[in-house]
């Protein structure tokens, strides 16, 4: 049998049937007609909702909200079939009743009922009892019509859940665990109704950098919402200070934070002293769990593995059971499929290939990805960066007194599948693109950024016109502010003036070649002192060596928080200036590209992607000038093409 409630009229004659039954009800009851004050009759001018359930069998109750007051109504007419006593119908129609309070935003519920009517005091009282320490109820006597009469005042207490997910896998309470307990609660309570659910997927208790936590403290302390309550008090912070203080937060705008799981009377002494116990306990657990994974990881980076034994790609993990034949251990081995990939992805990064280019390589290829997922940007930095085809572990990624350790690579257990020499070029190269635009990186034209204007030395840009997209290049000085009379000149022309640029340069460089051998030797001074490169390349080698000491320090707990964290800080800027001297002398270091392999470049033009094009083009030539007379001049990035 399944109950439904519907809101009707006044004079439905549902409604006025099951009025006109609790109205004999109550003339039996008293041995007299009539049983309100004067005056006190409700009628439908002052009713804000009348709701009637109804069963298989038809109208089973009835109960109606009537105004008395600004922001205060009075329950009325509440009244269920002897048949369905004891019920869910009566706590049904009170629920749905004080849900329409809250739809019009009203803060207070009056009840009443007669000393005679056993029944509706019972009722009444268990809905006290759920309330008792809420301080939502208040409860007195009065004299009615000569007869004694049980009052009401709840109060309507609005709710916020909230619900917080951690990354650590031991904190992990499923989020639909958590709602359902709390709307659980919600209904216990007398006049609790839930507004809404805010919640934090995936963050840590630890602080208060939250915006769903900070959300729900907003719409406390803008009148919206009386109580945050949550599954137990760790999940809004597991940080004893910051919690108390955002506690307080709450508090102060005239809001409490309440734990479905775990009900305390925070208005006592003893109740705050529960709580505070609760939070305390809640923050040794956290210290604790944390103090764990810290000694595990030391653990494993000390047998040159990673912080975990998930999936890597280009790898398979062989976990050693003792039941291996000769000499075996726990370790990540190059997969014979995907770790010939991983080296592939290394060098073709190193050949110009951008990382948009090698994830869709990925996708269309099919390479796996942990979990099945899906291959993205992202997907392809973060694994190239981790150094683990490399044959080391990263190390570097956490925090220590509020300062992110410095970026540090350990060497693994494992066995790489590049070279030292490739690892090292990957870094090089990833350091001097970091601050260049990612149209450049990925360009969609060869000539991307390297095309100026001979009138006012600003960029041109690839601009469409009715003949295609990208058909000329025009300045863009000239486009947008029209400072600059202008140049243009189709993109065909200036690319066909590099094109032809390639063969004199190559041819350059092979007489330059040819005159070296015939020049007689002679024997290289030896330097006075060291040069800048290889002073910097002794800092920063030095630099990583000192952060690799100070992250084993750290692990096996031999230096303090606020030591590790200054001599990090010293140490990575070291590492960072010396990085800054290398970048600085990458183009002076670099040599210009051999003449066979300017002539293969020149062969292959066609056939190249946009992206390898450009990388060429930039290696030979500093810049493309499209002077007012429409030539083109190339500049060759090291001197004329002729090692001078």
């Amino acid at each position: 049998m399944s109950d439904v409630l519907l809101a009707v009229r006044w004079d439905d004659p549902d409604a006025v049937a099951l009025r006109e039954a609790r109205r004999r009800e109550i003339a039996e009851a008293y041995l007299r007609e009539g049983s309100e004050p004067a005056g006190s009759e409700a009628t439908g001018a002052d009713v804000t909702a009348f709701l009637v359930a109804y069963d298989d069998g038809g109208p089973v109750g009835c109960g109606c909200l009537r105004i008395i007051g600004e922001g205060v109504d009075e329950i009325k007419r509440r009244y269920v079939v002897p048949a369905r006593r004891g019920s869910r119908v009566s706590p049904a129609i009170f629920k749905a009743l004080e849900d329409c309070a809250v739809a019009h935003h009203l803060r207070v519920l009056r009840l009443e009922t007669g000393d005679l009517l056993v029944a509706a005091q019972r009722f009444y009282e268990r809905r006290a009892d759920q309330t008792a320490t809420s301080g939502s109820s208040d409860w007195s006597m009065g004299k009615c019509m000569s007869k004694s009469r049980v009052a009401k005042t709840l109060k309507v207490v609005r709710v916020i859940a909230y619900v917080r997910v951690s990354k650590e896998r031991e904190e992990m309470i499923s989020p639909e665990l958590q709602e359902d307990a709390i709307r659980a609660a919600c209904a216990r309570k007398a006049g609790y109704t839930l507004l809404r659910v805010i919640s934090d997927l995936d963050k840590s208790g630890r602080n208060f950098a939250r915006e769903g936590v900070r959300e729900a403290i907003r719409e406390v302390q803008e009148g919206r919402a009386d109580v945050v309550m949550v599954w137990r008090f760790s999940r809004f912070g597991r940080n004893s200070l910051d919690y108390r203080v955002n506690m307080a937060l709450v508090e102060t705008a005239g809001g409490q934070l309440e734990a479905a799981l775990e009900e305390v009377d925070a208005r006592t002494s003893t109740g705050r002293l529960m709580r505070g116990l609760l939070i305390e306990f809640a923050e040794y657990e956290s210290e604790r769990t944390s103090e764990g994974w810290k000694e595990a990881h030391a653990s494993r980076l000390g047998k040159g593995l990673p912080t975990s034994g998930r999936f890597k790609f280009g790898y398979d993990y062989h976990r050693c059971d003792h039941g291996c034949p000769g000499a075996c251990r726990t370790a990540y081995r190059p997969d014979p499929v995907t770790g010939p990939v991983l080296a592939s992805l290394y060098r073709r990064y190193l050949e110009g290939v951008s990382f948009p280019v090698l994830r869709d390589w990925c996708k269309e290829t099919g390479q796996p990805r942990e979990r099945g997922g899906v291959w993205m940007t992202s997907s392809i930095t973060d694994l190239l960066d981790s150094g683990f085809g490399a044959g080391l572990i990263h190390a570097g990624t956490w925090m220590h007194n509020g300062a992110r350790m410095p970026e540090v690579w350990m060497p693994g257990a494992h066995e790489p599948v590049i070279e030292v020499h490739e690892w090292e070029a990957y870094r090089e190269r990833r350091l001097a693109r970091r601050h260049v635009p990612s149209s450049h990186k990925a360009p969609v034209y060869p000539l991307t950024g390297l095309v100026f204007c001979g009138q006012c030395g600003g960029a041109m840009f690839a601009a469409s016109s009715k003949r295609g997209k990208g058909y000329l290049y025009r300045c863009n000085t000239a486009q947008n502010t029209g400072e600059c009379p202008g140049v243009w000149l189709t993109r065909s022309r200036v690319e066909g003036a590099v094109l032809d640029a390639l063969d004199p340069y190559a041819q350059r460089q092979e007489d330059a070649a040819r005159r070296a051998l015939r020049a007689p030797r002679a024997r290289a001074p030896v330097p006075a002192s060291v040069s800048p490169a290889e002073r910097a390349r002794a800092d920063e080698r030095e630099a990583a060596a000192a952060l690799e000491r100070l992250v084993r320090a750290v692990a096996a707990g031999t230096l303090s928080d606020g030591e590790a964290a200054a001599e990090a800080r010293r140490l990575r800027a070291v590492r960072d200036e010396a990085a800054r001297v290398l970048a600085s002398l990458a183009v002076r270091r670099k040599e210009a590209a051999p003449a066979v392999r300017v002539r293969a470049q020149r062969e292959q033009w066609g056939v190249l992607p946009a992206p390898a094009r450009r990388v060429i083009v930039a290696e030979l030539f500093e810049r493309v000038v499209v002077h007012a007379d429409k030539s083109v001049e190339v500049v060759p990035r090291f001197g004329r093409g002729d090692g001078s």
